[in-house]
C-alpha cells in the first residue's frame, strides 16, 4: 500500500510508515507543497495513493463530487481484480 501523508502533517509519519513495512512520501518531498486539495486529489488518483490528512472533510467533499460527476466514466484502475 501506498501512503501520501498531507502537508498538513509531519514528514515524521512518513519515517514511522516506511520503518512499518509500508512505502510512504510527504507530499513536500513528491514537489506537490502547496497544490489545491483538488489537484492532490488528481495525484492521488494517477500515482495510486492513500492520503493520510486532517482535512477530512474537505476531501470527502472532493471526492463525493468527483463521484457523482464521473460516475457514467468510472473505470477500475490498472490491476484491479
Amino acid at each position: 500500500m501506498r501512503f501520501l501523508v498531507d502537508e498538513c502533517l509531519s514528514t515524521r509519519l512518513v519515517g514511522a510508515a516506511n520503518d512499518a513495512g509500508f512505502e510512504a512520501y510527504h507530499v513536500a518531498h513528491r514537489g506537490w507543497g502547496g497544490r489545491t486539495d483538488s489537484q492532490i486529489l488528481e495525484l492521488l488518483i494517477e500515482h495510486g495513493f492513500v492520503l493520510v490528512t486532517n482535512d477530512r472533510d474537505d476531501y470527502l467533499g472532493l471526492v463525493q463530487g468527483t463521484v457523482q460527476r464521473t460516475s457514467r466514466r468510472w473505470t477500475a484502475p490498472p490491476g484491479a481484480g
